[in-house]
């Protein structure tokens, strides 16, 4: 028996059913549409509401064939869900008996296409050429069909799109007849869109003026999208699809424009700034959701607009995961793989211009490796233009590792430098060129440069001997290959301006290292503590920039030969020969030099001002307690002793002796009158720079401590002078004669 709760429901089903079927049309559309035909449920509860046994095919057939037509219709969609062929008759003869023009007849209809019946395309056409007759030939205007029957219209197209999937496209011109009403199809444009490419010329313009004018119908627009996608070649079609991706108010529709967009018309500008803008959310329509795709499709691109672009975002996008995201695509944006339509030499035009690009925006540097990459490009171009893929993948190999060994010299061994944003296009582009082309062959021989820690070096350069000295390709990795016929070579690498050479090399796959040691250049005083110098240079073919002293130490990788080093301080240099081979470390000296001052009598005074002369007169110091002391590198100097206004120079080898010695002499000026005897009270002057006092005579003498040098002294009494010159240093005596009796 059927309960009260059953009777409610099916009289709900009953009246959407068969008194809204326009409202159930529109319905369908605005939901994800799933085939017309298609059954979800079995209806096996309604049939047992009924009282109908679904186990029993008489059971099933009396349902079938009796008068309630919600019945017989729920037991043909058991039959069909269950795929009981055995009915197809059954049905069929139902669908026959019954009103074209209904709800059950077109249920029927749905039933034998799920039960695949053979004669169905026949049953289609029919249904469609009579709604054709009834509802178009015999009412041109399609409003003036009664309102619970114009869905009939909307079946029809949709069984016209079941012919289609069958390959059946005899009902174009019922479809464009349907169309012509001004009531709207709904699903329409999906049906029409299965015309695309089965149609002749003269139709298919109709379809795609069909698919114009119906991209502002709100109602099936969104399909109207998705056939004009089929139709990139003409040019009406980019301004429609922009102007949707653009404009329209549907979302939906927005997405599925520039979907094609991206797909069709990827190499247009207008395509690239429709994702910025989505991007940086200017029409306030993309949201968290939108700006994420956009990220995603920003990564489709080969422009080198894209990198500047994310960079720019992850600073001015306001919301903060956002900014997270921008910068994960940043990180991780690799430029999209060419279209394999794209020749190998068009990309590498592309990829030469790519380098001037790079370059132009201060990503790779300067212009002589600028130069230097194109030059690789030339080279590989001349090889592809004469079908040498191989050579021409070498020279490629060769600019990706030249690329690659820059980006990763992070210690700047190079002036030349790669930004992340040069590498990522330079070197993927170029990987792309690679893939396409055959793997250049292995080296005769893999020679590698390698510091003390036997990390890879770059910045060496290589040289073979195979008949004369030739370059070895500089695979700016560290390594270098060699291809030769020879079974032994003499090899020569170069860093650092100095060069290691190796004679009687097996050539073979074993990889030949050459590897620098840490040089260390020492300078310490004389009780071996560290001081610190401002340069320490060494000899390769010219003197060469070492380091500077931090702790006493510089540090340099240098490959281990013979260099002459020289270390420089307080204005004095030294230089040393070693051979790094033999031992690594260069040790510098200094001695503490005493520069000493004594009177004649032996005895230390002060103060004297001593200087040395390294080249210009430097600041030694000023004695105290008669001695002054400063250390310096053991050379040979020239010291100067200034005191009591005169000079002294002396030089010296400090590096033999360590201590000078200055000593002044007991001066004595002696005063006589024309008869020899001794004049008192006369006034005694020297002159050093101007005249300086020296004394005044007592029993006609004075004396005062000077350094012997030639020396012009003046003694006066009253209004009488005279002047003598005299060498201290062979006599410290002086006598000077007045001209005066008494």
């Amino acid at each position: 028996m059927i309960t009260n709760i059953s009777k409610l429901l099916i009289l709900i089903i009953l009246f959407f059913y068969f008194f809204v079927p326009s409202s159930y049309a529109q319905f369908l559309t605005s939901q994800p549409q799933r085939h017309i035909f298609s059954i979800n449920t079995d209806h096996a509860i309604e049939l047992a509401g009924y009282g109908v046994d679904t186990t029993s095919i008489d059971s099933i057939k009396v349902a079938l064939n009796g008068p309630n037509l919600l019945l017989s219709t729920f037991a043909a969609d058991f039959v069909a869900y269950r795929k009981m062929k055995e009915f197809i008759p059954d049905i069929r003869a139902r669908y026959f008996s019954a009103n074209n023009f209904s709800q059950d007849g077109f249920k029927y209809l749905g039933a034998l296409y799920n039960l695949g019946a053979p004669d169905i395309r026949e049953l289609l056409n029919g249904f469609v050429d009579s709604v054709h007759v009834q509802y178009v030939l015999k009412n041109k205007d399609i409003d003036t069909v009664d309102n619970g029957k114009k869905y009939f219209i909307t079946y029809a197209v949709w069984c016209i799109g079941v012919l289609c999937e069958l390959g059946d496209y005899s009902q174009f011109s019922r479809l464009i007849d349907f169309f012509d009403g001004t009531r709207p199809l709904y699903g329409g444009i999906k049906e029409l869109n299965k015309f695309i490419g089965k149609v002749d010329q003269t139709s298919e313009n109709i379809l795609y003026a069909h698919l114009k004018s119906n991209v502002t119908n709100n109602n099936d627009s969104y399909n109207a999208i998705i056939g004009l996608g089929s139709f990139v070649d003409r040019s009406e079609t980019f301004p429609i699809l922009l102007n949707a991706a653009l404009h329209d108010s549907s979302h939906q529709v927005r997405s599925r424009a520039e979907d094609i967009l991206l797909k069709k018309f990827h190499d247009k500008r207008e395509v690239f700034e429709l994702v910025v803008n989505r991007l940086y959310n200017k029409d306030g329509k993309s949201g968290q959701h939108g700006q994420g795709a956009a990220l995603y499709d920003l990564d489709s691109f080969n422009y080198l607009d894209v990198l500047i672009i994310l960079k720019d975002a992850s600073h001015n996008v306001s919301d903060q995961k956002i900014r997270q995201r921008i910068q994960d695509s940043f990180d991780y944006y690799e430029p999209p793989r060419p279209d394999k339509i794209i020749t190998s030499m068009v990309m590498l035009d592309s990829l030469s211009s790519l380098v001037t690009q790079t370059n132009q925006l201060n990503w790779i540097g300067n212009s002589i490796f600028a130069d230097q990459l194109q030059n690789y490009l030339v080279s590989a171009k001349s090889r592809l233009q004469i079908q040498d893929s191989t050579n021409c993948a070498t020279f490629i190999k060769i600019f990706q590792t030249t690329i690659n060994g820059e980006f990763k010299d992070t210690l700047n061994q190079t002036p030349n430098f790669v930004t992340v944003e040069g590498w990522k296009f330079l070197y993927y582009n170029a990987q792309y060129i690679l893939d396409r082309l055959p793997k250049p062959p292995l080296p005769a021989l893999v020679v590698g440069l390698r510091n003390s820690s036997g990390t890879k070096l770059l910045g060496g350069t290589l040289q073979y001997y195979d008949g004369a000295w030739k370059d070895a390709i500089n695979n700016n990795d560290g390594t270098f290959s060699i291809d030769t016929k020879q079974k032994t070579l003499s090899l020569r690498m170069t860093y650092e301006y100095g060069s290691q050479q190796k004679n009687n090399v097996t050539v073979g796959s074993d990889t030949v290292v050459f590897q620098t040691v840490s040089a260390q250049v020492k300078l310490q005083n004389r009780l071996g503590n560290p001081i610190d110098t401002d340069t320490v240079q060494y000899y390769a073919g010219a003197w060469r920039t070492f380091g500077t002293t931090n702790n006493g130490i510089a540090m340099k990788e240098l490959l281990p030969v013979n260099y002459t080093f020289r270390v420089t301080y307080a204005y004095g240099s030294n230089d040393k020969a070693q051979d790094l081979s033999i031992n690594p470390i260069v040790t510098f000296q200094t001695v503490n030099t005493s520069v000493q001052l004594k009177n004649s009598s032996g005895n230390l005074i002060d103060q004297g001002i001593v200087q040395y002369y390294s080249g210009a007169w430097r600041d030694f110091g000023t004695t105290a307690g008669g001695v002054a002391t400063k250390e310096l590198l053991p050379n040979n100097y020239t010291f100067r002793m200034s005191y009591a206004y005169g000079s002294n120079d002396k030089a010296q080898n400090i590096g033999i002796d360590n201590t000078v010695n200055f000593s002044t002499v007991l001066t004595t000026v002696r005063v006589k009158n024309l008869q020899n005897n001794p004049i008192d009270n006369a006034t005694v002057t020297y002159y050093s720079g101007a005249w300086r006092t020296f004394g005044t005579t007592v029993n006609g003498e004075t004396t005062k401590e000077l350094l012997p040098a030639n020396v012009t002294f003046r003694a006066k009494s009253g209004t009488v002078q005279q002047d003598k010159v005299q060498n201290l240093t062979t006599n410290p005596v002086v006598e000077i004669q007045l001209p005066v009796n008494n």
